[in-house]
């Protein structure tokens, strides 16, 4: 049975997330990549007149360019890939894929709110990146998609 590990980031930067990529493919050689879950965010909730410009700067890249390059190096294994079999599970019929990439979501990629707007525009981001790879690679047999609210979801599982 394959083990958990850990794979930190000193930052989100694309090098980084590289790095991280090439770890886990040394980690677990004979293992293909079939999910891939991109859970970094920055938030900022402020009025809109007191964000700095070094906090939109740190939300972009953080929530935007890198989620790219996570993307990027996600789907760079994933198209790498024959369709799973069906002792890989996930088969049901004939809707064999060859991996999912998850984002993590908010309310706020929906819509704003008074304090929100750099937040809400970066996670909009996500959800519009999401979106458009979901379009391009479903037609490659991998699933795209943003997981809205999560900890909601959660919380009323375990209430």
């Amino acid at each position: 049975m394959k083990q958990a590990a850990a794979f930190p980031l000193a930052d989100y930067t694309p090098g980084s997330i590289k790095s991280a990529f090439a770890s886990i493919k040394s980690h677990w050689p004979s293992s293909p990549l079939r999910v891939a879950v991109f859970n970094a965010g920055y938030g900022i909730w402020k009025p809109f007149l007191e964000i700095t410009e070094d906090e939109v700067r740190e939300s972009i890249d953080t929530n935007i360019l890198a989620a790219f390059a996570f993307s990027r190096a996600a789907l760079l294994e994933f198209t790498k890939l024959d369709l799973e079999t069906a002792n890989e599970g996930g088969v049901a019929g004939n809707a064999r894929k060859r991996g999912t990439l998850i984002f993590t979501g908010a309310t706020a990629s929906i819509r704003g709110n008074t304090t929100t707007s750099a937040f809400s525009a970066s996670k909009f981001a996500i959800r519009a990146l999401s979106q458009s790879l979901a379009k391009e690679f479903g037609k490659k047999n991998i699933h795209v998609g943003v997981f809205r609210d999560y900890l909601k979801i959660v919380c009323r599982l375990i209430s």
